[in-house]
């Protein structure tokens, strides 16, 4: 990071200096400052290990890049610098208003051309390989294999492609396997594996650019001991593209063929970082800072004039519930009236944007440049000008890649907001280089974007912090076709914040005003409700990182309740601070978020009904404060909401499915 840097050598002991300099016969190391996290290489067959609070968690795991035929890995691989470093940032839009880490180093030189970096952080264990080669090369492949003792739980999502894993859109349940039995579709980014004894092994990615998305898939690995096979995860990646066809709706491209290496590449350049994260505690995952901290920083040239332009804030959308306008004196739809009415119902409530989904345009033709005759884009503008809202576009990826400066420059002088850019649907190279290059060119036209249809992110939004918004997740769309033994969504809501949410904003699109009891749900589309309670939809504006978060219900459903909307929509856009106060995987969470003195506290479970005794210990003890609780009632479209104290609020229920929000109000007084 390039602000407030300090960099000195790392004092290790002298024991340690002599094993580290003492050449390829001996065993490396490498402790993280605090010396919880140790790294162990073996150079003699390539292989490392990873213990984490004296625990061994990983073992024999190979890391090595296969160039044109020759496999590049850690045998013979010599030290050439060590030390440490702190890096601390002022972030421009993260879940944190500074990120300050500390991580010591190791860097080792391989085969001639190339060299591996080492991280070692008091939670996590992290590498990449670096070239410095002559000429540009291509990559056969990438071999990363992480073999585990016994037979642990691992819990991952498969990619949905049901033809080819690798055409998928990153949305699917979590899988909870016994890694000898799990299955075999690969899965994306992150995977966790449950090391027993609360322990965990995260597998994520960051600094993706250039360079296809990592993919894991079971696999087995010999013991270097005993020979005995250990069970192991492996990586696997999509192959870069060698021609593209378009299916005939939304002029959507596809993979077609494929060439049998997996990137093409500059022969000077850094390759993603493999991290595995390290916990003894799941509530500790949801606030992990890695893949901000290993990305690369903001691309100044993009932000020359700086970043105040970029505006987190929250939208009216159409497309979840079908444009369902009640009670109106015209036909609802993609039409100048409709979005009127959302744009006068975000003005009402201060809602900073209105999202115009598909059909805004010719989507199968492709014609992004020419909207429906229904719609005055230009008048539609100056109308939510005038009243404080500003407008964000839906578009296919590659039809704004296709004519991307022509579209950027346009629609930025018009005064669109930015868009949300959907069905990418793929990681390969190519696609990875196109969400660097689109956000690039927003970036330059200083508009904000929205990715759907997309792999979990792994970086870009440092370097880009006008993406400020992913999908990669399974959200509420999914109400709108899947009953509950498709898609159980209490389970993935306090699942989803510990393994996706760790890797960086979400958009879920929450918001449902229509609730339901598992026995109660039933799917429909053009009137979709949620599964759970009304307080769990209030409670995941507060679990999940959502700098652009969608109000996903229609206006006259929120007007019909202007208790909760009201509620909702006086939530802080900014925060400077999050907090997992208690949680398990799987079965429930707490998030706590500051803004200024105030506190934002979020909390769900899964289809059990629980408890939850609080842990006032964040507020600063000199001030008082008065809450305002949004609790789950005896029904699942019932709430209370009352005000209280700390010293009054030790328990909160939650009912099957349920969750709170609440507002903890600092005196304004102090």
């Amino acid at each position: 990071m390039d602000s407030k840097l300090s960099r000195h050598l790392l004092a290790l002991g002298a024991v340690l200096m002599l094993a580290l300099l003492t050449g390829c016969n001996r065993d490396y190391s490498l402790k993280s400052p605090g010396g919880d996290a140790v790294l162990m290489i073996n150079p003699a067959d390539g292989t490392y290990d990873v213990t984490y609070a004296g625990h061994r968690m990983v073992r024999n795991c190979r890391a090595a890049i296969v160039i044109q035929g020759d496999t590049v890995d850690m045998r013979g691989a010599r030290l050439i610098e060590t030390g440490q470093e702190t890096e601390t940032e002022t972030t421009v839009l993260y879940r944190q208003k500074e990120v300050c880490v500390t991580y010591n180093y190791a860097l080792y030189s391989l085969a001639d051309g190339w060299k591996i970096e080492w991280r070692a952080f008091d939670d996590g264990i992290c590498y990449r390989f670096i070239s410095d080669c002559p000429q540009d090369f291509t990559v056969d492949d990438e071999v990363l294999v992480i073999p585990f003792d016994g037979d642990p739980e691992i819990t991952w999502a498969h990619s949905n492609g049901e033809a080819d894993p690798f055409k998928a859109s990153f949305e699917n349940r979590y899988s909870v396997e016994a890694l000898s039995k799990a299955g075999t579709v690969p899965a994306f980014l992150p995977a966790s594996v449950d090391c027993g004894g609360g322990l965990r092994v995260t597998v994520v990615e960051s600094d993706l650019k250039e360079y296809p998305g990592m993919y894991l898939v079971p696999a087995s690995a010999p013991d270097s001991k005993s020979g005995q096979p250990l069970n192991a995860v492996k990586a696997l990646f999509a192959h870069y593209p060698a021609t593209f066809s378009k299916y005939p709706w939304r002029d959507m491209s596809y993979v077609d063929s494929t060439y049998d290496y997996i990137a093409q590449a500059r022969g000077e350049r850094t390759f993603p970082w493999r991290i595995l994260k390290l916990t003894d505690d799941d509530a500790r995952l949801p606030e992990d800072d890695l893949i901000y901290a290993l990305a690369e920083p903001i691309h100044k040239d993009a932000f020359a004039g700086g970043t105040d332009w970029i505006r987190p804030g929250f939208s009216a959308w159409e497309w979840w519930n079908d444009w369902g306008l009640e009670g109106v004196d015209f036909k609802p739809g993609v039409n100048q009236r409709t979005y009127e009415y959302y744009i006068d119902f975000a003005a009402r409530n201060g809602l900073e944007y209105v999202v115009l989904d598909e059909g805004w345009y010719p989507v199968n033709e492709g014609l992004i440049m020419q909207p429906v005759p229904e719609l005055d884009l230009p008048a539609l503008v100056q109308y939510g000008r005038q009243r404080g809202v500003r407008l964000i576009l839906w578009a296919i990826f590659n039809t704004v890649d296709e004519q991307l400066e022509t579209v950027m420059r346009h629609y930025s002088g018009m005064g669109i907001a930015g868009f949300k850019i959907d069905f990418l649907d793929r990681n390969d190279q190519t696609a990875v280089e196109m969400a660097w290059r689109i956000a690039d060119a927003a970036a330059r036209h200083r508009l904000i974007l929205d990715y759907h249809g997309i792999f979990p992110p792994a970086g870009l939004s440092r370097t880009y912090p006008n993406v400020v918004n992913y999908e990669g997740i399974m959200g509420l769309e999914n109400c709108k076709w899947n009953d509950t033994d498709a898609m159980d969504h209490p389970l993935y809501d306090v699942t989803v914040p510990y393994l996706r949410g760790m890797c960086g904003y979400c958009d879920y699109t929450p918001g449902a005003m229509r609730n339901a009891y598992r026995k109660d749900f039933k799917v429909d589309y053009s009137k979709p409700m949620s599964m759970g309670t009304r307080a769990h939809q209030l409670a995941l504006y507060i679990t999940l990182d959502s700098p652009l978060s969608m109000l996903a219900d229609t206006p006259t459903n929120y007007e019909k309740d202007a208790v909760t909307t009201s509620f909702i929509a006086s939530l802080p856009r900014r925060y400077q601070e999050k907090r997992v106060v208690a949680g398990t995987m799987g079965k429930y969470i707490v998030v706590a978020r500051r803004s200024g003195n105030d506190w934002f506290v979020g909390g769900l479970t899964n289809w059990e009904s629980r408890d939850i005794e609080m842990d006032w210990s964040f507020l600063d003890s000199d001030r008082k404060y008065m809450i305002q609780a949004y609790t789950d009632a005896s029904q699942a479209s019932g709430f209370y909401l009352r005000e209280t104290r700390p010293e009054e609020c030790r328990t909160i229920h939650m009912a099957s499915g349920g969750g709170f929000l609440l507002k903890v109000i600092a005196d304004r007084n102090k």
